[in-house]
């Protein structure tokens, strides 16, 4: 059983320690208003993998901002993003151990302290792009930290039991791994002190950061690249086949199409790599092809032309269905998370109720992609556009600024309602979960 995190009398020690603080450093810099663009800014995050979501958003985020520095525990080499961000990138001590990459996620119980030794004290404004523990770097009173949240660690809090059951983690080993997750979550649940303003991917992801937390959050949807919605679609569809596009590791749940697929006799094609090929490859039937990792230009005309997507994780947000979307090809993914934030029931795909073979099965024998329309389907993609979420993210980090310099304290639940309640009539993308809400 999952013990709920205790909370310190540190934590709120240290709260009430780091308003009064502010509160003199208010005093003493109150003729300091200037905006934000002339102020340092750095970013913290997680690490660059394989190039996804958080990938993307961190590549924009360094468009926007044009950060002094980027802090991360490690990245891979063969990454073209760490290429290209290498000029400002400050690595942990664990890039230099061998072949931590490939084991990091071993080494989960050293995360905290190294994030700890990160130091950023060039930054007036640290940003942190997180989904583990990056959020826990240590700033100063004068700093203000916003966090991108992608999601509180799944594997701590809301997916715990899932990630037990999926790696098949059983005796002395779960026995090992629940305490070491039960420390990390205590630390996670006091580090989130250190963030002045919490801002969420999703709704989704904005309801697991009040439920980890009790901190209110403000929701900024990431967006599908420009160039996927400005690629025409084909005349027709010549496809027969329906497409999965993900890394095949055991929280996708790639098997559960692969399963289904076979079941029906349905041809499916799985663009994606990762350590579960071997095993999905093991259960797939002769109308499953495997295709490896693809590049943009080679995949692209494999999901225009065929029948439908299946999504099949609890995903964040979910940032492939909207890029199927954009080229017009409608969605079939499971009923939870993101996927119901950015899929329009009967306008530009359908839903699975439960996370098994027979609910997919049956929901594959009820499809008619038929019944749905190219224009609105890329309509609705269009609702996410990166360009939105650049503009205003950094409108959000400029009004947070100036709200900080003026009151030299930085009261999330006042600043999340009234920046939200000014933008609700100009912005799809930004809304506000305070509280149960």
């Amino acid at each position: 059983m999952v013990k709920e995190p205790r909370q310190p009398k540190l934590c709120l020690k240290t709260a009430i320690y780091k308003l009064a603080s502010r509160s003199e450093f208010s005093k003493q810099n109150a003729t300091d208003m200037s905006r934000l663009s002339q102020k340092n800014v750095v970013l913290t995050h997680d690490w660059i993998d394989a190039f996804g979501g958080a990938e993307r958003v961190l590549e924009s985020l360094d468009k926007v901002f044009s950060p002094v520095e980027i802090h991360m525990l490690l990245a891979n080499p063969k990454s073209q993003l760490t290429h290209t961000l290498k000029p400002k990138l400050r690595l942990s001590a664990l890039q230099s151990v061998p072949f931590a990459f490939r084991f990091h996620r071993y080494l989960l119980s050293f995360y905290p302290r190294l994030v700890e030794r990160m130091d950023v004290s060039k930054a007036a404004l640290v940003i942190s792009s997180s989904h583990c523990v990056a959020k826990g770097v240590l700033t100063a009173a004068s700093q203000l930290h916003i966090n991108l949240s992608y999601t509180p660690a799944r594997y701590l809090w809301e997916f715990s039991h899932d990630y037990f059951e999926q790696n098949a983690i059983r005796g002395l080993k779960k026995w090992y791994v629940e305490r070491v997750f039960q420390r990390l979550r205590e630390w996670d649940f006091i580090s989130s002190a250190r963030v002045d303003l919490f801002v969420a991917i999703s709704k989704t992801v904005a309801r697991r950061i009040w439920r980890a937390y009790r901190r209110p959050s403000i929701v900024i949807y990431p967006g599908v690249d420009q160039k996927f919605l400005d690629i025409p679609p084909p005349e027709r569809r010549t496809g027969d086949y329906f497409v999965v596009v993900s890394r095949l590791v055991s929280q996708k749940r790639v098997d559960l199409a692969v399963r289904a697929c076979t079941l029906l006799g349905v041809p499916l094609k799985v663009v994606g790599s990762g350590p579960e090929l071997e095993e999905l490859k093991n259960m797939a039937g002769p109308s499953i092809e495997f295709l490896g990792s693809l590049s943009d230009s080679s995949m692209i005309p494999i999901i225009q032309n065929a029948r439908g997507m299946i999504f099949t994780p609890d995903e964040d947000f979910g940032i492939v269905p909207l890029e199927a979307q954009a080229l017009g090809i409608p969605v079939l993914a499971l009923g939870r998370g993101g996927a119901l934030e950015t899929i329009l029931a009967d306008v530009s795909g359908a839903f699975f109720k439960e996370s098994s073979v027979e609910s997919l099965a049956t929901a594959l024998r009820e499809w008619k992609p038929e019944n749905y329309s190219t224009d609105k389907i890329r309509k609705n993609a269009a609702r996410f556009s990166m360009t939105e979420f650049e503009t205003q993210f950094q409108r959000l980090a400029e009004d947070a600024w100036e709200f900080f310099q003026k009151t030299g304290s930085f009261d999330d639940s006042v600043f999340v309602r009234s920046w939200c309640k000014s933008t609700s009539e100009t912005s799809m993308v930004s809304q506000v979960i305070a509280g149960q809400k």
